[in-house]
């Protein structure tokens, strides 16, 4: 999958606002400063999961689609706001450590699999609510996966999957899972078949709600309340 189209399946409704058209503006003259520092502030005011899965909230939406609709050669455009994206993400308060009462959630994309920015989304929203987060990133190997679940001495309480691309779940990890006791959710488009015991994620929202239900959320720890 393309940056462009990644950027683009952030979203791609939502009106005009100042925050889209400084961003809008900062895309295209390729002001990477401003794009960080417009979408922290963005975040800071109403939260990473707000941002991500509201239509007018996701204030990166505009710049992609005007950098295609508009400016349709301009890829340096789209990999500058995927980058700034990220940047903005990753500077969201550092997760909870675990402890053996709150164990981590693993995050990993699969093998081959390099679309990470809802994955990135999920893990700082995760912190966000204090959650303690293991991200892998893109393109995990399966040998390397399998040595993360075994080499902890406490089961993570979940392993979360991402793929966009369509691909099948390998029998060693649902095993493994099944063997330590973790929890195993799979989110992203490219899961077509559903499998006994595993969990689809259709949402940063639903995540939220399944790992407060975990007891891993609000009622763990001090949560920052929004507007």
């Amino acid at each position: 999958m393309s940056v462009a189209s990644a950027a683009q399946q952030v979203g791609t409704s939502g009106t005009p606002d100042a925050d889209s058209a400084e961003l809008v503006a900062a895309a295209l003259r390729l002001d990477a400063d401003t794009l960080v520092a417009v979408l922290e502030a963005y975040i800071a005011r109403v939260g990473v999961a707000a941002t991500w899965t509201s239509g007018a909230g996701r204030p990166w939406s505009r710049p992609a689609n005007s950098a295609s609709e508009h400016v349709k050669r301009c890829v340096d455009v789209v990999h500058l706001l995927s980058s700034a994206i990220t940047i903005a993400l990753h500077r969201i308060r550092s997760p909870s450590p675990a402890t053996p009462c709150r164990p981590p959630v693993l995050l990993a994309c699969m093998p081959g699999e390099r679309h990470t920015l809802p994955l990135e989304a999920l893990r700082a929203a995760l912190g966000d609510r204090h959650i303690p987060v293991h991200c892998f990133g893109a393109n995990l190997p399966i040998s390397a996966l399998l040595h993360a679940l075994h080499r902890t001495i406490q089961p993570a309480a979940a392993l979360i999957l991402w793929s966009h691309r369509p691909i099948a779940l390998p029998a060693a990890i649902r095993k493994a899972c099944a063997v330590r006791g973790i929890e195993l959710f799979v989110p992203g488009p490219g899961w077509i078949t559903p499998y006994p015991g595993v969990i689809s994620l259709t949402s940063i929202t639903h995540a939220l709600s399944i790992f407060t239900n975990f007891g891993l959320g609000p009622n763990s720890g001090e949560v920052r309340e929004y507007p």
